[in-house]
């Protein structure tokens, strides 16, 4: 049995990400208001904290020289990261995909919108699993998601728990990109799923595709 080691993360700084507005992708800054008459749907950078929990596959990662390699709590932050803005990240491509306005956006970003719905979430566990066994790598994420009315204020109107392991494979071309690790495309799948209760929501609150599929 191939050793692993469990982490448990101390809060991390979240990531710098780039939205866009509708019909020209464009920068924006934690400071910059999203604006769109109706219909937005902004997807905030999934939380990583403390009671996130991190599997590690230590028979990965060695150096070159036999060296020590990268510390294993830096490694951990590092999937973590990474996993939680796959989430996020697969969850706005997904919505995109089916033609609804959405963006991936700080969780300091303010809404501006006269209907916008906000998806914020918290990664609860991610399982590197073993990496050197390609195709059975047996990696899992889990995560939390509420999904808000964002104007007046924020009204939560449904929350779902994810976890990969319950989901079939969906066939679905992912944002994760080609050899990318197994952790990530669990993430992506976990976003996909998400995304499915958004769109659930939206159409119970009205929000309609705003381009074709």
């Amino acid at each position: 049995m191939r050793p692993r080691l469990t982490i448990v993360l101390f809060p991390c700084l979240l990531l710098a990400l780039a939205a866009c507005t509708p019909p020209q992708p464009a920068p924006r800054t934690a400071g910059t208001a999203l604006a769109v008459a109706q219909g937005l749907i902004v997807v905030r950078d999934f939380r990583v904290n403390s009671s996130t929990r991190v599997v590690v596959d230590t028979s990965f990662g060695f150096a070159l020289d036999r060296g020590p390699g990268v510390p294993l709590q830096k490694r951990a932050d590092s999937i973590s990261r990474a996993a939680a803005f796959d989430v996020a990240d697969a969850l706005t491509d997904r919505l995109r995909q089916l033609g609804y306005t959405a963006v991936h956006a700080s969780r300091y970003t303010p809404i501006q919108a006269s209907r916008a719905l906000a998806v914020v979430g918290t990664l609860r566990e991610v399982n590197e699993g073993h990496r050197r066994d390609v195709g059975h790598e047996h990696a899992d994420v889990i995560a939390d998601a509420e999904i808000d009315e964002a104007t007046p204020g924020l009204t939560p109107l449904l929350a779902v728990h994810v976890d990969s392991r319950q989901l079939a494979e969906d066939g679905a071309a992912g944002t994760e990109g080609p050899g990318a690790p197994a952790f990530s495309i669990a993430a992506a799948r976990v976003g996909r799923e998400i995304a499915n209760s958004v769109v659930k929501v939206a159409q119970q609150a009205g929000i309609s595709p705003t381009t074709a599929r």
